[in-house]
């Protein structure tokens, strides 16, 4: 593949604009810490292209096709001698064979009925997933370039009609995963946060390798307040969580959870956090940061219309979080209740009108609509109404 040129009509110089707020163009200079889950961040070189791989989940770990094997080595094995029938001659039988035969017969179906209710009716049986045999990768940290449009009319494509919007998200998947308890150190949580991005890696693969992108696996660092952190995207602030295009990696601030009672209160609120940040990386590896950093790289936007995108992605990545939480639900064995809790996260960090992010009442929307479906397309905010995305 030959190495992609810089786009004619895109910045000459990539934007740096990240968890900081927004450097120029009329951005929004207040910063996002305080506003909820962090913006996607630019700093450093993103792609100018798509890059592509063959769709499914890759080799070894992926899914098996079901059913028999073929004959031969591994498969059916014939008896010594062939399939043909025994040459001794058999015996006539009497009546009372054939009722031994029929209570034998009947006793048989009667068990394995049996069974069958059992199963059905909540015995002991083994949970599957649709991705049974999938590892996921370990966090890659020199990832490929981020996919970056080569024209205005492709980003306005990749933001509206993106190949990844018609993909369905598989389920259920496994997650292998206990809730974080509150207060925990911050090796652990780090720890629990990276097999959680494992999990939505198992979850996102298959419908973003199938629209023909690539999904690496993000690392997550946990840090403290005041505490110096190696980013591309720069400092980053306390009580916040950030995706970072620039190194395409995730930031979460111990003290986050500080900000809203809600995340404490809810088993999973910390993995709702960041399966919002993955949802950036997921916009991030599809193009559709990409597209919207040239839009407004060479429109010109006024404050207005730059905050309607960030809302825009930001409802995007709310409604991507909560379909992978449905996708893992049966594994991290949420109920209805858990995801009403959810909603009230989603809804304990949202902005007031115009802003940055998302109201209160969108946010909730947007995450109840990604509980509701698997379709990936669902939680287009691209094309909706400016109302919507409020």
């Amino acid at each position: 593949m030959t190495q992609p040129q810089q786009p004619p009509w895109g910045p000459q110089q990539p934007q740096a604009y990240g968890q900081q707020g927004y450097d120029q163009r009329g951005y929004d200079q207040r910063g996002f810490g305080q506003q909820g889950f962090g913006q996607p961040g630019f700093g450093q070189a993103y792609g100018q292209q798509r890059s592509g791989q063959p769709g499914g989940f890759p080799t070894p770990g992926g899914f098996q096709p079901v059913g028999y094997p073929p004959p031969g080595p591994g498969g059916f094995q014939q008896y010594p001698g062939g399939w043909a029938p025994p040459t001794t001659p058999k015996r006539k039988r009497g009546p009372l064979t054939y009722v031994l035969v029929g209570l034998i017969t009947v006793t048989v179906i009667a068990i394995g009925a049996l069974i069958a209710v059992a199963s059905a009716g909540g015995g002991t049986t083994t949970r599957s997933y649709v991705n049974e045999d999938y590892t996921p990768p370990p966090a890659d940290l020199n990832p490929p370039e981020l996919p970056f449009p080569t024209t205005l009319e492709e980003a306005e494509s990749w933001l509206t009609d993106n190949a990844v919007y018609a993909q369905s998200m598989p389920q259920p998947v496994k997650c292998d995963l206990q809730p974080l308890p509150n207060g925990v150190d911050k090796a652990t949580a780090e720890e629990h946060m990276n097999t959680f991005v494992g999990c939505l890696v198992g979850a996102w693969v298959t419908p973003v390798e199938e629209a023909g992108f690539l999904l690496p696996r993000p690392s997550v660092t946990v840090y403290e307040p005041g505490q110096t952190v190696t980013s591309a995207c720069g400092k980053l602030p306390s009580k916040n969580a950030v995706y970072c295009g620039a190194d395409q990696r995730i930031y979460y601030a111990t003290d986050l959870n500080t900000l809203t009672p809600a995340l404490n209160a809810h088993k999973y609120g910390t993995d709702l956090v960041v399966a919002h940040e993955f949802g950036h990386a997921v916009q991030g590896r599809t193009g559709i940061l990409g597209a919207r950093a040239g839009i407004l790289g060479n429109t010109n936007p006024t404050e207005a219309e730059s905050n309607l995108y960030s809302r825009r992605s930001e409802a995007q990545a709310d409604c991507f979080s909560t379909m992978a939480m449905r996708a893992a639900a049966q594994a991290l064995q949420l109920s209805s209740a858990d995801e009403s809790d959810a909603l009230k996260v989603f809804g304990s960090i949202g902005s007031e009108a115009g802003s940055t992010h998302p109201t209160p009442p969108t946010r909730e929307q947007w995450a109840r609509t990604g509980f509701d479906t698997d379709v990936v397309g669902e939680c287009n905010t691209w094309t909706v109404s400016e109302d919507e995305v409020e």
